[in-house]
């Protein structure tokens, strides 16, 4: 129901769900996203705290880090979650704006089967 309520755009109806359900790191992720687009990344912040080890929305706190330009941050979130794929391709990303194309290649190579990051390695190299 909160997916519903946000794709209608109706977040306040999914925060009410999201208050009934504050243990659920599922539903939280989803509390963490509309808090992202609202602007409110303290709210964000306070999500991936409790969360620190669900992937999903650590992904998030990558993508608050990312930014606000705090790459450091963000690359100290990739190397926790080294084997998760969404969050490895937001750190070929942080690698990109930071030029480091040893690291988008090494990330390139751990995941060869995983079109998404394939597809921006391509891009990448496109680019140059």
């Amino acid at each position: 129901m909160v997916t519903v309520a946000t794709k209608q755009g109706d977040y306040e109806k999914a925060k009410e769900i999201g208050e009934k359900f504050r243990d659920n790191a599922p539903i939280q992720s989803q509390m963490a996203i509309i808090a992202i687009r609202q602007g409110d990344y303290e709210k964000a912040r306070e999500i991936g705290k409790k969360f620190e080890n669900y992937a999903p929305i650590q992904s998030q706190m990558v993508t608050i880090a990312t930014k606000q330009g705090d790459y450091e941050k963000a690359k100290e979130i990739g190397k926790k979650f080294e084997n998760y794929a969404p969050i490895q391709s937001q750190m070929i990303t942080v690698a990109v704006k930071e030029d480091d194309f040893e690291t988008v290649k090494r990330i390139g190579k751990k995941f060869l089967n995983n079109e998404v990051i394939q597809s921006q390695n391509k891009r990448n190299k496109n680019e140059r």
